[in-house]
């Protein structure tokens, strides 16, 4: 079957199914820490991290965009990060505890950044841009490196770095809720980051 010129096929399912994976996987994630199986546990978190990374990037460049989408995602999203957190928990808990100061640091970075969704006007869409992702990927990947015998110095620069950005979109809407003219002529702290 030949489409008429300009036309491209979407496969609008794939976006969601990325997201239902995450959310299918959970048990399985949970399962392989369980289990003490950290090298399951780890291929597993991976997956959900790649499915993570490319499913919102997919239904952009597809326009396949839902509103089921969006909520597929944050329930892998949310599903992911507690069950990755009680997992290395129970597989790592020596790194944990002698970490346990920037995990902290870097779950204020992830609870600024949905504080600051949460106080966003429902009209105000925000679409995670690549460095939004990249930065959002910074702390699961060198999480995962520090997991696997590397040095911390990487994960300390990413909560760091993630606490930074949260900070500065609860400041950066508090702002904006409190005088929105004066907004537009205060720079952020930090180079406005989607995400």
């Amino acid at each position: 079957m030949t489409l008429p010129a300009g036309t491209v096929r979407t496969y609008t399912y794939v976006p969601n199914l990325l997201s239902s994976l995450r959310i299918v996987l959970a048990p399985a994630i949970l399962g392989a820490a369980y289990a003490n199986s950290r090298v399951g546990f780890t291929a597993l978190l991976s997956v959900t991290l790649v499915t993570d990374l490319f499913d919102g990037v997919i239904a952009r460049h597809w326009k396949a965009e839902t509103p089921l989408g969006r909520r597929l995602d944050r329930w892998g999203d949310g599903l992911t990060m507690s069950l990755g957190a009680i997992g290395i928990s129970f597989l790592w808990p020596d790194i944990v505890e002698r970490e346990s100061g920037w995990m902290l640091v870097a779950l204020a970075g992830y609870a600024m950044i949905g504080l600051h969704r949460l106080l966003l006007p429902a009209s105000s869409a925000s679409r995670p841009g690549w460095l939004g992702k990249l930065l959002a990927m910074l702390v699961p990947v060198s999480l995962i490196l520090l997991l696997g015998g590397w040095d911390a110095v990487a994960f300390h620069v990413a909560a760091a770095i993630h606490a930074a950005v949260g900070l500065q979109k609860l400041v950066t809407t508090q702002r904006a809720s409190a005088q929105p003219a004066a907004v537009e002529s205060t720079a952020p702290l930090l180079p406005e980051v989607q995400g």
